[in-house]
C-alpha cells in the first residue's frame, strides 16, 4: 500500500496529477500563399503582366531606340488586348464582349455574362477592374508628357496604348451595364410572376371558401 502511494506520488511529479498536466503545443496552421487564395492565379497574372511589360518598356526603354520600344509595346499591348477580351474577363468577372461587322459595315456589339450562380471572387474582381482602368490612365499621362516634350514619335506609342486598353474599358463597361439591366429585368419578371401566382391562389381560395357560405 505504501508502495502504491509512493508510485502515485511519483507519477504526479511526471505530469499525471490534476494540476500538473502540461498543455500540448498547438500545431501551427500553414499559411496559404496569395497565389492559392484566388481561383484563377494564372489569368490574374497575365491580366497585369502584359500591361506592366508595355508600360515599363516605354518608360525605361528609351535608350534601346524607338523601333525596339515601339515593336515591344505594340506586341505586349496586342497580347494584353486579346487576353483581356477573350480570357481574363470571362474567368475573373464572368463577362465577355465582342463585336461583329454587319453587311453594311456597321459594328454590332455583343455582350455575354455568366449566370447569377457564378460567384465572382472579390480579390480577382479588384485586380481585373483596377488593371483595366489604370492602364489607359497611365497611357493618357504618357501622351500628355509626349505632347509637352514635343516628341511626336513617342506620342504614336501612347496613342496605340490608349486605343487598345481603352477599347477593353468601353467594352467591359457596356457589358457590365448590360448584365445589370438583364439582371434587373429578370428580377422584375420573377417578382411579377410570384405576385401573379400568389394573387391567383388567393382568389381561387376565396372563391372556394365563399361557395361554402350560406346565401
Amino acid at each position: 500500500r505504501e508502495l502504491s502511494q509512493h508510485n502515485m506520488s511519483e507519477g504526479s511529479n511526471y505530469g499525471f496529477g490534476d494540476d500538473r498536466i502540461t498543455p500540448m503545443a498547438a500545431t501551427p496552421t500553414p499559411k496559404r500563399s496569395f497565389v492559392f487564395l484566388i481561383p484563377h492565379p494564372i489569368a490574374s497574372f497575365f491580366h497585369v503582366a502584359f500591361k506592366l511589360v508595355a508600360i515599363l518598356v516605354y518608360w525605361f526603354g528609351s535608350r534601346a531606340g524607338f523601333i525596339s520600344v515601339f515593336i515591344t509595346c505594340v506586341l505586349a499591348l496586342s497580347f494584353d488586348f486579346w487576353t483581356v477580351k477573350n480570357i481574363t474577363g470571362r474567368l475573373m468577372v464572368g463577362l465577355r464582349w465582342w463585336s461583329e461587322t454587319k453587311d453594311d459595315g456597321t459594328s454590332d456589339w455583343k455582350f455575354e455574362a455568366a449566370d447569377e450562380t457564378k460567384q465572382v471572387d472579390q480579390t480577382e474582381a479588384l485586380i481585373f477592374w483596377g488593371g483595366l482602368y489604370a492602364a489607359p490612365v497611365l497611357w493618357t499621362l504618357f501622351a500628355v508628357f509626349s505632347l509637352l516634350s514635343l516628341s511626336p514619335s513617342w506620342l504614336i506609342v501612347t496613342m496605340v496604348g490608349i486605343a487598345l486598353t481603352g477599347a477593353n474599358v468601353i467594352g467591359y463597361r457596356q457589358c457590365a451595364k448590360s448584365a445589370q439591366n438583364v439582371a434587373g429585368a429578370q428580377n422584375q419578371l420573377n417578382n411579377f410572376a410570384q405576385s401573379y401566382i400568389a394573387s391567383t391562389i388567393l382568389s381561387r381560395a376565396g372563391d372556394r371558401f365563399g361557395s361554402y357560405l350560406p346565401v
